[in-house]
């Protein structure tokens, strides 16, 4: 099946699933299970072409990349994500290329880290679209530091080793 080429194909395709009552299933480009304190169990992130290109052929819907993707394929927990390890957006943009090569018929969104102050959005925005990927989400995000702390502490990272 070939990957809808606008938001609005997009958008009538997972339309029409919910009318028909199918899930959609969304997997991300290191494959694991959502590291949440609730995970969805219809999400999946992968971090490498391997996991993309088997994410399609299970028939996923799309496919998320997230900076901490890099981290999981390393073999630390996602959280790594959301510290200062790296550039996120930068990681995103590496992983893009291989992600997009294995998986050319789901669509791939990306994890853009929206409040980087050294970033101009909107020209990156527009890399992004032009490089293949059909959406972001913003990730890593501000949004999740309250809930940060208990799970730094389950992942063994925690104020007590500064």
């Amino acid at each position: 099946m070939a990957t809808p080429s606008t938001r609005e194909q997009t958008l009538s395709k997972f339309r029409s699933q919910i009318e028909q009552g199918k899930p959609i299933i969304g997997a991300g480009a290191g494959l694991s299970l959502s590291t949440s304190l609730r995970p969805s169990p219809l999400t999946y992130r992968t971090g490498i072409g391997l996991s993309a290109k088997s994410a399609e052929a299970g028939g996923c819907d799309l496919i998320i990349i997230y900076n901490s993707g890099r981290f999981r394929m390393a073999g630390h927990g996602s959280l790594a994500g959301l510290m200062p390890f790296s550039n996120a957006n930068s990681v995103v943009v590496e992983m893009a290329p291989e992600i997009l090569v294995a998986a050319p018929n789901t669509p791939i969104i990306a994890g853009v880290c929206a409040t980087d102050p050294f970033v101009n959005m909107r020209k990156f925005l527009k890399d992004l679209t032009e490089m293949g990927i059909a959406g972001v989400q913003n990730f890593p995000t501000v949004g999740l530091i309250g809930r940060c702390c208990l799970c730094f502490w389950f992942w063994g990272r925690y104020f007590g080793m500064e």
